[in-house]
Parts: C-alpha cells; sequence; structure tokens
C-alpha cells in the first residue's frame, strides 16, 4: 500500500505527454485526462487514508502537477488563443510560482509546493478547465482561473516568505502546520 500514491503520481507522469499525441478536446483526450485527473485526486486521498504520506510522494504529486499543468497549457493555447493582457498575467503568474520554487530551493534545501486550499482550489478549477468550455463562456473561465491562481500564486510566496522550514501541507497563510 505505500507506493500506491507514488505509482500513481508516476502514472500521471507518464500518461501526460501522450495529451500532446491526440486532438485536443476529442475522446481520447478526454479520457487520458480524465486518467490524469483522477490520479492527481487518488495519489494524495490514498497517502492520507493509508497514513503513508511522505516528502518525496508530495514531491513526486507537486512534479507531476507541473508537468500535466505545462502540456495541458501547450495543448490548449491553440484553442484559448489569449489575449495580451491573459499571456502577460499568466506570465507574471509563472513568475510568482517561480519565485516561490527559487525561494524552497535556497531557503530549505528542497523542492516542493505548498499543498494550501488556494493551490487545491486553482489546480481543481484548472483540472475542470477543458469541460468548462462547453458550458461557460471561455473569456470568463480564463479570467476567474487567473484571478484565482494569482491569490494562490502570491499567498504561497508570502508563507514561503514569512515560515522557517518548508510546510508543503500548510493549508494557508492563515493557519500554520499541517
Amino acid at each position: 500500500m505505500r507506493s500506491i500514491p507514488n505509482y500513481l503520481s508516476i502514472f500521471r507522469i507518464v500518461l501526460s505527454p501522450f495529451l500532446l499525441l491526440v486532438e485536443p478536446l476529442g475522446g481520447l483526450f478526454f479520457t487520458l485526462y480524465f486518467m490524469c485527473f483522477i490520479s492527481d485526486g487518488l495519489d494524495g486521498y490514498i497517502a492520507r487514508k493509508t497514513e503513508t504520506e511522505s516528502r518525496f510522494g508530495a514531491k513526486l504529486d507537486s512534479m507531476a502537477d507541473m508537468i500535466t499543468f505545462i502540456i495541458l497549457m501547450y495543448v490548449l493555447y491553440g484553442i484559448i488563443n489569449p489575449t495580451t493582457l491573459i499571456i502577460y498575467w499568466v506570465i507574471m503568474i509563472a513568475f510568482i510560482r517561480a519565485t516561490s520554487l527559487i525561494i524552497v530551493i535556497v531557503k530549505y534545501k528542497t523542492f516542493g509546493i505548498v499543498h494550501s486550499y488556494g493551490n487545491k482550489l486553482t489546480g481543481l478549477t484548472l483540472a475542470l478547465f477543458p469541460i468548462s468550455f462547453f458550458f461557460l463562456p471561455l473569456d470568463l473561465v480564463v479570467i476567474s482561473i487567473c484571478i484565482l491562481a494569482s491569490f494562490s500564486a502570491v499567498e504561497e510566496l508570502l508563507i514561503h516568505l514569512t515560515s522557517h522550514h518548508f510546510q508543503a501541507n500548510r493549508k494557508s497563510l492563515f493557519v500554520s502546520g499541517h
């Protein structure tokens, strides 16, 4: 049971590049995408329920999340056709996230992303993003995600700037500990 969550994260890392090979928003795309999405939800859930959470597992999950996100944004870029404002906004969010990662590496001598409520909510909205194309105006969805991602990126940066040690499972800037 101990390694099942890690195998799920590795599965997502291996599966994500296949999104580059299929038609965006097609049947096979959604099949692969939902497999990634489900493995992302299951790895942490199983680790918590079986009390097999580990620093390595949290790092592996964060790496799998980043790989899936980058591939997804690459695949959907042409469909989204973002405005210049959105492109600059996403670059700003990426800069804040990169700054947070650099702080984690330099200050704590490790790699990781905080699993805060804000980051989890941002991840969920990003995960639902391809589905939202069918139900909501694209501009509304993109702006909403950018707002949420901005807040969660700034929150994570502030957590790192004010913390004395890395806390992967810190829920919020306003809630300390696990």
